[in-house]
């Protein structure tokens, strides 16, 4: 398995130092090398309200205007349900600066398999800004690209959640995670198991701050190797993907 990895820089809008990484996966099972390219979203609203987006959008793949379609609309949504939601803000707030932004930190185009997740930020004139994670995975099956979850990367009837927490919760304990360090969170939230990366290697998981800490701690993410998760399908969205040493 061959790949290519480019940094790109930071959008203004997501300007709190996040590295953004992007890689192109080629699987010579299927033959073909999968490009990415974005568009940007923009929208405002008044003077006040700005709405930004960068959309990924996926080439020479099978059926890719349907992914990107896919794609395209699972980004928009976000950000008119953020105006939707904005509307509901009172109107002592209304003269504060609204903002929304949508930047892709890591993506992972494979033939098959179109995985990213994006930070969010947010703006409403409080006492700091907002930031959350909000992941996308896509599989070709049967010609047609479909939003798959976190769980179907595992064998059916398999206890995902349950065997991740095992493997997540002392990583992040030794990353210094506040709230399980004290007990006040003992599990990861299934929120966060969906903001997953699918990389050459391994999963890469993405936690929302407060999460499992204080905002002053920031995100926690971290790369999770094949070798270490049981359960794994080899036959489900991974095939091809998984090291041959992890299919013994």
């Amino acid at each position: 398995m061959t790949f290519i990895m480019t940094q790109i820089s930071s959008m203004r809008v997501v300007s709190i130092g996040l590295a953004l990484a992007l890689t192109v996966a080629a699987n010579a099972n299927f033959g073909q090398k999968p490009k990415v390219h974005f568009l940007n979203y923009s929208k405002t609203h008044g003077k006040i309200w700005t709405v930004q987006a960068q959309i990924p959008q996926v080439s020479h793949v099978q059926s890719g205007k349907q992914l990107n379609r896919i794609i395209y609309n699972f980004e928009v949504k976000s950000c008119l349900e953020w105006i939707s939601e904005s509307g509901k803000i009172p109107n002592t707030w209304t003269h504060m600066i609204n903002t929304f932004g949508r930047k892709v930190r890591s993506i992972y185009a494979y033939p098959r398999l179109v995985s990213y997740v994006s930070g969010v930020y947010t703006d409403t004139g409080g006492a700091h800004p907002g930031y959350f994670f909000d992941g996308l995975t896509c599989e070709l099956i049967d010609r047609q690209w479909k939003p798959i979850s976190t769980g179907q990367f595992f064998k059916k009837g398999y206890p995902w959640q349950q065997e991740l927490n095992k493997v997540l919760l002392p990583i992040f304990k030794n990353k210094g995670a506040t709230f399980l360090w004290d007990g006040s969170v003992k599990r990861i939230p299934k929120e966060d198991m969906g903001n997953v990366v699918v990389t050459p290697t391994g999963l890469r998981f993405y936690v929302n701050p407060y999460d499992i800490g204080p905002w002053a701690q920031g995100i926690f993410v971290t790369n999770v190797p094949y070798a270490a998760l049981k359960g794994l399908d080899p036959s489900g969205p991974l095939k091809g993907i998984l090291p041959p040493s992890t299919l013994k």
